[in-house]
Formats: structure tokens, sequence, C-alpha cells
């Protein structure tokens, strides 16, 4: 991991931006995302956030945090592919050259495999991509009937782990990253199945090693038999420098180390399949950049649509079309769907931006919906049962 995601990682996780100098604006972003779940103006934050990114007058680490942190919001507010364009990186790999005599497979299908014969799997994502979240949930449930109980978690807060595991669902305590709708939608799937939520990460010079240490302690020492699923950012899955090679000295087991952030700059033409896919030869080798030290790089295709939102999001979901009264003409308009529950994640933001292009958001049969203006104050509230 370079040293720029690392400081955005720290910057997450300690709030402590005073302790390092950083641009005002970087400072002011991150307190954007800090206060995502209390503050309702996200059209007021959004447009400056707009007029940010065409500042000239930055620093390359500066423009580079900025970004990631502006992804990063703007993936918490349902704006998947703004994020995702915003910020790229990865290898761009020459498809001609890397993947001859390999053949697309569905990763889920592929890893569920894999993962019956180990103990260990590990998962990493981009942090400003929840779809990479919808690989870990799917995973969770088709692991548990194989013994996998046990999900530790990078973005987990150490203060929130026991009221999580309690309550089964997610709240603004409990890590920055859990305020994004699909993370807390996998904690909640994760809860309902049975597994324990465990937080491990530690912010030190031996952070991979402490790291390592905590997820033992919480899982392996108190069953030898246990199998567990860690779900982390970037690099942590490297089996020669990172988390994944501290498990498995000390574990003495060989991780199952999965990437999905390696081919993310990367457009592969000719695949068929709208899930996320691996790359197999006829020996049964499957593909990695040269150089990595992982197991298997999963590419998400171009993705299909659903209500006009990610067909990964809005799948087995019922959608509502946001009606163009509800926002009083008055643009950027931020909706939530949710039950209103103390402190809990919505089920879904979505910052409406032109009512020309028709919005949807996804629900449950007992949620109800709240739209602002983009001052943040609560314009309509449309309470359940309504949906025909």
């Amino acid at each position: 991991m370079n040293r720029v995601v690392l400081l955005l990682l720290i910057l997450f996780t300690t709030n402590d931006a005073g302790a390092i100098e950083l641009h005002p604006e970087v400072v002011a972003i991150q307190t954007d995302l800090i206060n995502l779940g209390t503050h309702k103006n996200v059209g007021e934050v959004f447009e400056r956030h707009q007029s940010v990114l065409v500042e000239n007058d930055l620093d390359t680490q500066s423009r580079d945090l900025i970004h990631q942190f502006i992804a990063t919001y703007f993936s918490f507010i349902g704006l998947h592919q703004r994020a995702e364009r915003l910020y790229q990186f990865g290898q761009s790999i020459s498809q001609q050259q890397a993947l001859d005599n390999f053949t697309a497979y569905d990763a889920l299908d592929e890893i569920t495999t894999l993962a019956k014969q180990n103990k260990l799997l590990m998962v990493n994502e981009a942090h400003h991509i929840p779809k990479h979240r919808w690989l870990t949930k799917e995973l969770l449930i088709r692991l548990k009937s194989e013994g996998y109980s046990y999900l530790a978690l990078e973005a987990l807060a150490k203060k929130d782990e026991q009221r999580i595991n309690k309550q089964g669902y997610a709240t603004n305590q409990s890590g920055i990253y859990m305020r994004d709708p699909a993370f807390s939608e996998l904690i909640s799937i994760a809860k309902e199945l049975g597994y324990t939520l465990v937080s491990y990460d530690k912010y030190t010079y031996d952070r991979e090693k402490e790291g390592a240490e905590n997820i033992i302690n919480k899982t392996f020492a108190l069953d030898p038999d246990a199998k567990v699923i860690v779900h982390c950012g970037y690099s942590h899955i490297d089996e020669k420098h990172k988390l994944a090679s501290v498990l498995a000295a000390k574990l003495n087991i060989d991780p199952l180390t999965i990437d999905q952030t390696a081919l993310l700059s990367t457009h592969i033409t000719g695949i068929t399949k709208v899930a996320p896919v691996v790359f197999k030869s006829e020996s049964d080798q499957y593909w990695q950049p040269t150089g990595s030290h992982f197991d298997i790089a999963v590419y998400w295709p171009k993705q299909a649509k659903i209500a006009n939102r990610p067909a990964w999001y809005m799948a087995n979901h019922q959608s509502r079309r946001l009606d163009e009264t509800w926002c009083n003409n008055t643009y950027p308009c931020y909706v939530e769907v949710g039950k209103n529950i103390n402190n809990a994640i919505p089920f879904d933001r979505y910052l409406w931006l032109n009512p020309a292009n028709p919005a949807y958001v996804r629900m449950r049969p007992d949620d109800a919906i709240f739209v602002y203006d983009k001052s943040g104050k609560l314009i309509r509230q449309l309470n359940s049962p309504f949906i025909k």
C-alpha cells in the first residue's frame, strides 16, 4: 500500500488530521465524511466538492487525497459510477499478452469451491467501491453452511464491536466505511446468518502484526477449528509482506487471498458474464498480475442496471421511483431510506442531481423515505406502507 492510501486509512480511523500537515480542503472533506450520518446538507457538500475538483492550486498528494475522499463520499450517497470514475488505480494490463489461454469463470463459484477446503479466507476492497462489499456478502451466505462463523473487518471500530454483535446493525459509531449502505447491509446479513463480527485493525508501527494477533485471539485461539473470513482494504491480502503473511506464519496455514483492486483500471472485452469473474487456465491456474502475492484476482465486468442503479446493489430488493414533487423542484435533492432506528445507517442513500433522469431508491416493506433540500432541511417524509 502506498503512503497516500495509508494516510487515507489513518485519517478515517483516527480523525486526527491535526497531527499531520494537510491541505485545508483535505481536512474539510474528511469532516464531510464524518458528518454524513448527522448532517443532511448533502447537496451543498456535493456542490462544494465539485468546485474543489476543478481547483488548480493543489499539490499532487493533496489532489490524490481529495479525489479519494470525494470518491468515497460519492459512493456513500449512491453515486457509484462517479466514485469509480473519479479515483482510478490498479494495473492496466494488455489483454492479449496477459490473458491468453485463460477463461473467465464465475468468481463466487470458484472462490466458494476453494474456500471449502480452507479455514481462512481474505477478501480485499477499494474503500470507495461498494460493490467489492457485495462479493463478501454473497460469500458469507454461501460459506455459512461450510463452517465459516467469524467475519473480521478492518473497518469495524473496536468501540462498537460488542454493540454491533448484540444489536446486529451498523450505526454512525461503527466506523467511517460502515456508513456506506452496502457495507451496512453486509453487516446485517452477517448477523442474520449468525457470524461473529471481529474488530482487529490498530494503527501502530506494527499494524499488520497487531492486527493478526487480534484476529487470532478473537477466533482461532478460542476455537482451533474455526473458519474465518477477513474483509480488508487493498494490499493487506499480500502473502509476502502484509497481514496475510503474518497470519500464515502464526497459524501455519495458507490463507486463500482474493484481490478485487488489481484490475480496476482494465477494461477486458469479450466477457459475457455480468457477475464478477476470475480467469483460469486449462491447467487450473488462476491469473495473477506479475509480481503479486495473492491467490486470485477478481475482475468486475461492466455492470447492468436495475431501476437506473447498479444491478448488484438493487437486485432482490424492491425499488421505488422518486416523485419530482417531493423535492419541491429544487436540486440537488438528497434522499434517505430506512427505518429511522436510532443512529442506524440508512438502507439507501441517493443524491438526485437532475430531475430529467428518473431516480429510484431501494427499500424494504417497512422503510420510510426522507427527502432533504440541499441545505439539509427535511422537506418530505413518506412513511410505510405506501408502496403499491
